[in-house]
């Protein structure tokens, strides 16, 4: 299994030489104990981080929008966050190859400014989309959990059919590491690259965002229906405590989702691509997505409820520089814009991003090979990626 593990991780980030796999296979306690610890850190350490980020940024901005347009015009509000969201996040993922190139040499720094600010400004427009895309779910659906239960079909149906149900995943379910030559880079539905044409990649963008939109109203969907039912209506419990149930739910079914990737990632070994692998991966992608979504709604609440609730602006403030601040800190910035989740196992990996302390680890033992350890790919294949790069920007003036 420890070496099943590891080739699933070079499909995730780097390659790791033959003989550091058989070492590390042979130290697979030490492995899977930090597999262990990078779960508690997710839930302890990114996940709180993450969602003070969000919840800092979406307050804030509201503070900010409320002083030119009525809090209440609720759909010209959601209009103006989706179309700047929209327009920001796709600007961002077609121009990524280009600001690539300008960053230039992975590990400089200008490369790591570079990266920072890219994740920090994709995160912040991406958040807007959502926010639209929340917001406007709500004004359509409202607290009509009948409706609510329409969506969540619709938009599970859709992410099934196109194959993407891993999209609907986030944090505190794994983490993403700041890898070098990953991070100023966009998971799309086509994978798009530099050397592609700009009408490919505007294609690419549109259909991602499709889907990343899809996802959204999944979200509010289910969170609607955890207002609906988890309240004191059909749960004899207050309010707060309806919250703390929601919170168990989360956690209970993180850890029954870190537990269970393991035998998907033997079963995905020993079968081919087809329906046993889908189905598989369809039941651990939905109870996954439960998860997330319960997760971030009792840890909204809980916030609100016992942070700062005197003081709303001091308390989104300070949520906003912390998250990001601490994101940073721990290099999991890329976090902010993990993109469009496939399910093509064989190809992209089937374990989730539980990689943290596990991930130095296994850099650590492949330092004897630096360039495809750290930087993830060869001398020549990282001028071939300039050479992409250099293409597509010529095209793009072309055009």
């Amino acid at each position: 299994m420890s070496m099943l593990l590891l080739v699933d991780f070079e499909k995730q980030y780097f390659p790791v030489p033959s003989h550091v796999k058989s070492s590390l296979s042979s130290s697979w306690i030490r492995l899977y104990l930090l597999l262990w610890l990078d779960w508690i850190l997710c839930i302890l350490v990114f996940g709180p981080l993450g969602l003070a980020w969000w919840r800092g940024a979406w307050g804030v901005s509201d503070l900010v929008l409320y002083q030119m347009i009525s809090k209440d015009d609720i759909l010209k509000l959601s209009l103006i966050y989706l179309s700047v969201g929209l327009l920001g996040v796709s600007f961002c993922e077609i121009c990524h190859h280009g600001i690539r190139a300008f960053a230039g040499n992975v590990g400089t720094i200008r490369h790591t400014l570079t990266a920072r600010v890219f994740s920090v400004v994709w995160g912040f427009l991406d958040l807007l989309l959502w926010k639209g895309v929340w917001d406007g779910t709500d004004y359509v659906v409202g607290d009509r959990w009948h409706l609510a239960i329409v969506t969540v079909g619709l938009t599970i149906a859709i992410l099934t059919l196109t194959r993407t149900c891993r999209t609907a995943i986030s944090f505190p379910i794994g983490t993403s590491v700041d890898h070098p030559s990953l991070h100023i880079s966009a998971n799309t539905l086509l994978k798009s690259r530099g050397i592609d044409s700009l009408i490919h990649r505007f294609i690419d963008s549109v259909l991602s965002r499709g889907i990343e939109v899809t996802a959204v109203v999944l979200w509010k969907s289910i969170w609607i229906l955890e207002d609906e039912f988890l309240t004191p209506k059909y749960v004899d419990l207050p309010n707060l405590e309806t919250t703390d149930i929601s919170l168990v739910i989360g956690l209970f079914i993180n850890l029954l989702v870190f537990l269970l990737q393991f035998p998907l990632l033997r079963l995905c070994s020993n079968h081919p691509p087809g329906f046993i692998t889908l189905a598989a991966n369809w039941i651990f992608c939905q109870l996954a997505t439960v998860s997330t979504v319960s997760s971030w709604r009792a840890g909204w609440h809980l916030v609100d409820v016992y942070y700062l609730p005197d003081n709303r602006v001091a308390s989104l403030v300070t949520c906003l520089v912390f998250g990001i601040g601490g994101l940073l800190l721990m290099n999991c910035a890329s976090l902010l814009h993990p993109g469009i989740g496939k399910d093509n196992l064989h190809q992209e990996g089937v374990m989730l991003g539980f990689y943290y302390t596990s991930y130095f680890y296994i850099l650590e033992r492949t330092r004897g090979n630096l360039e495809e350890s750290l930087f993830g790919y060869t001398s020549e294949e990282r001028e071939e990626g300039e050479r992409e790069a250099l293409v597509g920007s010529t095209s793009e003036e072309d055009d």
